[in-house]
């Protein structure tokens, strides 16, 4: 299973400079019961993120050509594209300094792909601290999202 992870790993290997490309995440591992056990099996859990140019299916055939071992996929999620939306250009005008573009990650926000929702990535500023042991929200940003977001509110319940 190693030798298999350090092929699955050279897929994974594309850099870009805005951190837009696939990754991988080996997350779970498990192997024998006891200390003192040479395992029969192994088995190994991994978390793959892709974007808008990758196909899935031709990156899990080409995997499963170049390991030893099973693939199994267990769940897919659409990728959440955000894309233009009457109400996305609402919102850019209660936010101004607001630039759109991409973050590396993933967002609960995907599972409203599957409804063909458009939706948006945004929030109070963290520092990009996401992730870590100090994650935090600057307060002042916190409440400048609140005011735009009663802004915005206001005004798509009342057009």
């Amino acid at each position: 299973m190693i030798d298999d992870y350090q092929r699955i790993k050279t897929f994974f290997t594309a850099s870009a400079p805005d951190h837009w490309h696939r990754t991988l995440n080996l997350s779970i591992m498990h192997a024998g019961k006891v200390i003192n056990q040479v395992p029969d099996t192994a088995e190994a859990f991994f978390d793959i993120r892709y974007t808008e140019n990758d196909d899935i299916d031709a990156l899990v055939k080409a995997v499963r050509a170049e390991i030893s071992s099973q693939i199994h996929v267990v769940s897919t999620s659409p990728m959440f594209l955000g894309g233009n939306s009457p109400y996305l250009d609402k919102l850019l005008t209660f936010s101004p300094s607001t630039r759109l573009g991409c973050e590396h990650g993933a967002s609960d926000a995907r599972h409203l792909a599957d409804h063909d929702i458009p939706g948006i990535v945004w929030g109070p500023d963290g520092e990009m601290s996401q992730h870590a042991e100090d994650e935090h929200i600057v307060i002042g940003s916190f409440l400048a999202l609140y005011t735009i977001l009663d802004q915005f509110l206001s005004a798509i319940g009342n057009p």
